[in-house]
């Protein structure tokens, strides 16, 4: 039926050197760093015939996690799961939801779905939505960019990216988009994406003979208008919009949007930017107090140099203001004075810069300020051997931003910290999270990082681990196809904690699952030490919560341990030490009595964990 040697050929052509050589390279790295199949599976399949239908992947409950730690273990799939997203209900912060990336490449038929975690007790318990982002009959190339926001009812909206092929080799990008009404457990699937384009037909990529107009989109990012603007509730979506035609490409940073009364986005994209570039990618978007809505993105004149720049608009993303320069950054791979070097377990296609901006929207002295963070090794060149995280703000609603600085305070030259992430909470708390290495002179174990600010970005509080172990990222990716943990990782916020999730390969057996931390601020303006592993430590209770005055806990231990137990108020100052001792291994009994009516933050430590628990009495 079909070349077998020509379709085989083909496929390892695009899977080693891009699409082809035909194409435009930006079009060529985009496509097929999209593609999550497994080829020589794919081409078996073709070349053998079988065009029975493709079956749809069962979603197994994989959710085991009956308590919240500092370091929860959300997920365990025999799959990889990475590049997520996540968000917290405003009406309800008790609501959380996860949605990642699960990638099989040797299930080639569906290599790629998409599995949602939410829990509605504050991580105390993690359920896994049936939705999975496939449909039956669907032949998912890859894809991947899931984005998750809330809107100012409850109701939570999901965004992703598939790269489809049907029995006549059409291939199709869509941001596609569904809704749940019911905290993440079920879900809407929009009856048309946000926005598509044709990527072509696969074997003409394939074989270089590309002919027609190609669309392609990509990286895309909300953001709710929570204002009480005439535009409240608008959702807005930027994204990079990629055309060719005649192998002539260009690229734009594009918007769509829902306003509230509306049941599905536009259909018109707005190029946000005035300037043409030869390339432009990595849009954040926020919206603040006033209903100005916020993009920022990077772009380049001449495929060389590199800068951030910034647009606004006041008039619910119709119209934006000339961009304007936030600064100069420097990375390996995107500047030609550079090799990229062996940034191991990062393939060299995804050594992105992975900026967010982030507003503050507290009503205090800093309300309106910008934020924004991201990786680089300099500002205009190189500065350093090792990549940072810079950070820079605006006082005056992006019309100047301050000379970027470096918020990492390992002071090491060669190390590297990469894909920051940025929120801002109610109080005008800024937390900033991201990978990294300075624990390991060889510059290949990872940990995961944070640090945050309470005065507005002038000071920052000594940077921290929240993971309780390091990955081996020589191994990261050895599961699925080389892509590793993907580009994104997400930092929430509530009025009294920092919660930084990532992606985590501490097994170093090539499996990624993710974790999250709940970290207390407390009125003294520190953390507890950190040191987390799900496995050691599990505490059960109390049964009921709510509970009248007095209350029983069940606390287990994998070994002897020394335990610090502590009891805080929900604003985070320390009421009393419940234990300070060394326990054996085993189940222990907690008891608090007398607590009067409140919410209360129970903070369990030993040598290798960390777990805290609300607490409600009545």
């Amino acid at each position: 039926m079909f070349n077998k040697n020509l379709i085989s050929a083909a496929f390892f052509m695009m899977l080693f050197s891009g699409v082809s050589a035909q194409v435009n390279p930006y079009l060529k790295e985009v496509i097929s760093n999209r593609i999550k199949t497994d080829v020589q599976l794919f081409t078996q399949y073709i070349s053998e015939g079988q065009m029975y239908d493709v079956p749809k992947l069962t979603n197994e409950k994989y959710v085991t996690i009956e308590s919240r730690s500092s370091d929860l273990f959300v997920n365990a799939t025999p799959e990889p799961e990475s590049e997520f997203h996540a968000a917290i209900n405003p009406k309800d912060t008790n609501n959380i939801i996860i949605c990642s990336m699960r990638n099989n490449p040797s299930n080639f038929l569906a290599p790629l779905t998409f599995p949602i975690y939410y829990t509605k007790d504050f991580g105390a318990t993690w359920d896994l939505s049936q939705f999975d982002g496939t449909k039956a009959g669907e032949f998912i190339l890859g894809g991947g960019d899931p984005i998750l926001v809330f809107d100012t009812e409850g109701v939570a909206y999901l965004c992703w990216l598939t790269l489809t092929t049907d029995f006549t080799f059409t291939s199709k990008i869509a941001l596609k988009y569904a809704s749940s009404k019911d905290g993440g457990a079920t879900w809407t699937t929009a009856p048309k994406p946000l926005d598509e384009g044709n990527a072509g037909n696969l074997l003409d990529i394939l074989s270089g003979n590309i002919s027609g107009d190609i669309k392609f989109v990509d990286k895309e990012w909300l953001a709710v208008d929570r204002s009480n603007s005439p535009y409240r509730n608008t959702i807005y979506a930027s994204y990079l919009t990629i055309e060719s035609q005649n192998n002539v490409v260009s690229t734009k940073i594009t918007l769509r949007k829902k306003g509230a009364n509306s049941a599905e986005f536009s259909n018109k994209s707005i190029v946000v930017h005035e300037n043409d570039y030869k390339l432009v990618q990595f849009t954040s978007v926020d919206v603040d107090n006033k209903g100005i809505v916020h993009i920022t993105f990077a772009g380049t004149p001449d495929s060389l140099n590199w800068a951030f720049y910034y647009v606004q608009s006041k008039d619910g993303g119709e119209t934006f203001t000339p961009e304007m320069k936030i600064t100069d950054f420097h990375l390996p791979r995107l500047s030609a004075d550079e090799p990229v070097g062996d940034i191991i377990g990062i393939d060299e296609a995804r050594i992105y810069p992975c900026p967010q901006l982030a507003i503050d929207k507290s009503g205090g002295i800093h309300e309106g300020t910008l934020y924004y963070v991201w990786t680089a090794n300099g500002i205009a060149q190189k500065e350093d051997a090792g990549l940072d995280i810079y950070f820079t703000r605006s006082k005056d609603g992006g019309s100047t931003w301050e000379t970027p600085t470096v918020i990492n305070d390992d002071g090491l030259k060669g190390n590297h910290q990469f894909y920051p992430s940025i929120a801002v909470n109610e109080q005008g708390k800024i937390i900033v999270s991201w990978y990294d290495r300075r624990e390991d002179i060889d510059n290949i174990n990872t940990s995961y990082y944070m640090t945050y600010s309470l005065d507005g970005g002038n000071t920052f509080v000594p940077n921290f681990a929240v993971s309780s172990e390091s990955a081996d990222f020589s191994v990261i990716g050895s599961k699925n196809g080389a892509f590793g943990i993907g580009e994104y990782t997400q930092t929430l916020s509530t009025p009294h904690f920092a919660i930084p999730i990532w992606s985590d390969g501490r097994t170093n057996d090539g499996n990624i699952d993710i974790y999250l931390a709940f970290v207390p601020f407390d009125g003294a303006s520190t953390v507890s030490n950190i040191k987390t592993v799900a496995s050691t430590l599990s505490i059960v209770g109390p049964m009921p919560n709510p509970f009248h005055q007095s209350t029983e806990l069940q606390l287990y231990l994998k070994s002897n341990s020394k335990v610090l137990a502590q009891l805080y108020t929900i604003d985070g100052k320390l009421m009393k030490t419940v234990v300070n001792t060394t326990l054996a291994a085993g189940t222990h009994s907690l008891q608090l009595n007398g607590l009067s009516r409140g919410e209360y933050i129970l903070t369990i430590q030993t040598e290798k964990s960390y777990i805290s628990k609300k607490l409600i009495s009545k």
